[in-house]
């Protein structure tokens, strides 16, 4: 698992294109592209995505990005296309709409595309207190049958300040019609305010069980930082170990190493690495694997 957002990493590094690469016979090829498409504001409005097969690239899919207002708020639309090799044209599947005001995402729809007919999925709303924290998101899903929204989850998030103490999620219960507890998480800190932990709870037979848990830490005086993830034993009532994932920094607080361990009878086993290559400017232009092949190439405009 890969812990990396290139959407998130786009706003780092303008890119025009991402190459990943695979491994065949001990060398690396390239397995695919991504390519980007900017705006006079330098907005990424599209997205194409390419596979590479026997040295010959294969549209997939692409992604157009769609910047607008409603009022005050900020709105963008996204639409995925899928490419239809035979008619040599990429056809609209779905569309996914985020409206946004200065505390955050309001709204969330997404509607599919079947045959000539737009169909509504799924809608989320979120809501937020005087302080902008989220407060509560809600999801639903659209019946076609009866051509209405049904609830489907909620997930209230509770604070002491500005810090985040436990969030429940609920599920809808349709036969009496009410939310019932299902989930609930409690984040724990030191006396810094840093996150030391998170517990997973589900609700079983009426009562909290735990199932599992994050364990978060930092080396001394070392730019090292780690989580622990482990499930909970209910027959011994213990926590088992899981994963393992540590990151080190460079000097200006990029990742530069990342490394995944999974847990054996009695001790780590290194799963997989990567390492992070940053241009002068900081910027991320390329992830290496553990024996430093290049996986990812990063090419950015700035």
């Amino acid at each position: 698992m890969l812990i990396l957002d290139f959407q998130g990493l786009n706003a780092q590094c303008k890119a025009d294109s991402v190459f990943s690469y695979r491994m065949v016979g001990g060398k690396t090829e390239i397995a695919s592209i991504e390519y980007f498409t900017f705006d006079a504001n330098d907005s990424v409005v599209k997205k194409s995505f390419v596979e590479i097969t026997e040295g010959k690239a294969q549209p997939v899919s692409e992604l157009g990005i769609r910047y607008f207002k409603e009022g005050s708020n900020s709105c963008v639309e996204y639409e995925t296309r899928t490419w239809v090799a035979e008619r040599g044209i990429y056809r609209p599947d779905s569309r996914h709409t985020e409206i946004r005001n200065k505390k955050g995402l309001l709204m969330a729809e997404k509607y599919d595309k079947v045959g000539a007919t737009v169909v509504a999925e799924r809608e989320s709303n979120y809501a937020y207190n005087k302080a902008g924290h989220l407060t509560s998101t809600e999801f639903k899903s659209w019946n076609e049958a009866t051509k209405s929204w049904e609830m489907i989850t909620r997930v209230n998030y509770f604070y002491e300040g500005d810090q985040q103490t436990h969030s429940i999620t609920y599920a809808w219960d349709t036969v009496q019609n009410k939310w019932k507890e299902d989930w609930k998480i409690i984040f724990t800190y030191d006396s810094m305010n840093v996150l030391t932990e998170t517990i997973n709870y589900q609700v079983t037979n009426g009562a909290w069980v735990p199932r599992n848990r994050t364990v978060y830490g930092k080396e001394v005086d070392q730019p090292i930082y780690w989580n622990v993830v482990q499930e909970w034993n209910g027959a011994k009532e213990n926590w088992s170990n899981q994963h393992y994932y540590l990151f080190q920094e460079n000097e200006k607080g990029f990742t530069k190493q990342e490394v995944h361990l999974d847990w054996g009878e009695t001790e780590w086993k290194i799963n997989t690495s990567f390492q992070y290559v940053y241009n002068d400017s900081g910027m991320l232009i390329q992830i290496l694997n553990e024996n430093g092949q290049v996986m990812v190439d990063r090419f950015c405009k700035n």
